[in-house]
């Protein structure tokens, strides 16, 4: 039995009014957009957000903290803030650390966080290893962390092998100046079909070459 557990992140706005957006592969949940009011519906609806681009605006900037689901029944695919970075929305700008999976599964993990520049903190484990969240079912890891903060993090958890369906993990870890590769060496990768620039641009990585 795994107790239930929101998927959180936190953020910062830059200005006041600012609006963030949740580009996401799709949720039926409530959210608790930090702002004090705790968990509500789409106020559009009246019920739980449905929408791969919900929306919150916050009338001062700060810091907050997100959290989406606010109970077991509810569903989160998956973030997708690259998706935002074409629209030439920064939502995935102001994300600054990922604090909780969620303890839905994750179906879809492609362009989860593409070019958040600014996270830098991902759940560890006990042992201090990145936390796997539940993505046996996952079909994609391409672009999950490409241009963001990360940097000595261990990711051997994330193992692709552990999620048969997945065979595209295309700039997986691209462009992550300062990540060291970490735990890549503990990898099975025969399944894999697409490494293209899996760890391109890592001038830090000294563990995993492709």
């Amino acid at each position: 039995f795994i107790p239930f557990e929101s998927a959180e992140f936190t953020i910062t706005t830059i200005s006041n009014n600012e609006t963030f957006t949740i580009w996401n592969h799709g949720m039926n949940a409530k959210i608790d957009w930090g702002d004090g009011n705790g968990f509500i519906n789409d106020p559009n609806t009246g019920s739980p957000y449905a929408s791969t681009t919900p929306q919150f605006t916050y009338a001062t900037q700060g810091t907050y903290t997100i959290k989406i689901m606010e109970a077991a029944g509810e569903t989160f695919n998956g973030f997708r803030f690259g998706w935002g970075h074409q629209y030439k929305n920064r939502s995935g700008w102001r994300v600054q650390s990922l604090v909780s999976w969620g303890t839905s599964p994750v179906t879809n993990f492609s362009q989860a966080f593409d070019r958040s520049i600014n996270l830098t903190t991902i759940p560890v484990d006990a042992n201090g290893h990145a936390a796997t969240p539940s993505f046996s079912s996952a079909t994609s890891m391409d672009n999950v962390f490409t241009q963001t903060g990360l940097t000595t993090v261990d990711m051997r958890n994330w193992d692709p092998s552990l999620a048969p369906s997945v065979t595209n993990i295309a700039n997986m870890f691209g462009n992550t100046a300062g990540f060291a590769g970490n735990g890549l060496d503990q990898w099975d990768v025969s399944n894999i079909t697409n490494m293209t620039g899996f760890v391109g641009g890592n001038t830090a990585n000294t563990v995993f070459n492709a």
